[in-house]
């Protein structure tokens, strides 16, 4: 056999840009499986917690807010599942680059900047999230016995609702990375950015045991459409055009951060300062 037939053939099409750089996030993930493996271990023992906690809360079995405990144990797994589709470490990694000024050289490359956050922030999610909240769920299907969708349009939404709730989780965290260029760290931002998208999304609490004033303003906010939302159709506790209403609110929500995101680039880059010899 000749060496021409031994050889692999060649790509004579070049990948899409934005496929590349989503292919490109998920060989990270997998490149760096220790570190991939260890942040898996991290949030089953945090789910593991939540889980133990409301155990406790429902030991009386009485049904709070109108949730029973097979209920609430659903709620946990789904709602952490939809949350871990982004984890804290992509949106640490938008924050560093700006910080490290490593953004300079993203800046040059003929790719849209938002285009590609999201291309990375997605083939990252492909790896990280969906193993996380694969084998969280599936953990909860075989040892926990969490519920299935309320039905196959639920179902069907429920999954048009958890990428929508993604990208809205995206813009803000994009928005909050954009500060960087002005603030020079990122700390504070992140941890004060997960405090309020875990409170306001219902991540830690479901919405409907927020008092009535501050659940009103929790669904104002774009968060409630992140995590609330979908779990809240995988129940059953949306339907019709109840949950069609919600998933407007994450549509309409995901293009207002879109188009601030888009008004916010210009002052930013203007605002970069890089030092270094």
């Amino acid at each position: 056999m000749s060496d021409g037939a031994l050889a692999a053939p060649m790509r004579l099409r070049p990948r899409p840009k934005y496929l590349a750089l989503a292919l490109t996030s998920v060989q990270r993930a997998v490149a760096y499986r220790g570190t991939t493996l260890l942040n898996l271990l991290s949030s089953l023992i945090w789910v593991a917690m939540l889980y133990y906690l409301w155990r406790t809360v429902f030991a009386e079995g009485a049904r709070i807010e109108g949730f029973a405990w097979w209920e609430m144990r659903t709620y946990i797994l789904v709602s952490y599942a939809v949350n871990a589709l982004l984890s804290f470490y992509s949106l640490a990694r938008m924050t560093n680059a700006i910080r490290t000024g490593e953004v300079a050289a993203e800046l040059v490359r003929p790719v849209d900047y938002l285009g590609a956050q999201l291309a990375q922030a997605f083939g990252a999610a492909v790896v990280e999230g969906a193993l996380s909240s694969g084998i969280a769920l599936l953990l909860g299907v075989l040892l926990l016995g969490i519920s299935p969708p309320a039905s196959p349009l639920a179902a069907l939404l429920f999954f048009a609702s958890v990428w929508l709730g993604f990208l809205v989780k995206f813009l803000v965290g994009y928005l909050v990375a954009l500060l960087c260029f002005w603030t020079k760290n990122a700390i504070g931002l992140i941890w004060a950015q997960t405090a309020l998208v875990n409170l306001f999304s219902g991540a830690l609490i479901p919405l409907a045991f927020f008092p009535e004033w501050l659940r009103a303003l929790a669904l104002a906010t774009p968060f409630s459409g992140i995590v609330y939302t979908p779990a809240s159709i995988y129940l059953g506790r949306l339907d019709g055009l109840g949950a069609l209403g919600a998933m407007g609110m994450q549509v309409l929500w995901a293009g207002a951060l879109w188009l601030l995101a888009r008004l916010l680039w210009g002052p930013s880059v203007r605002a970069l300062d890089v030092q270094g010899g």
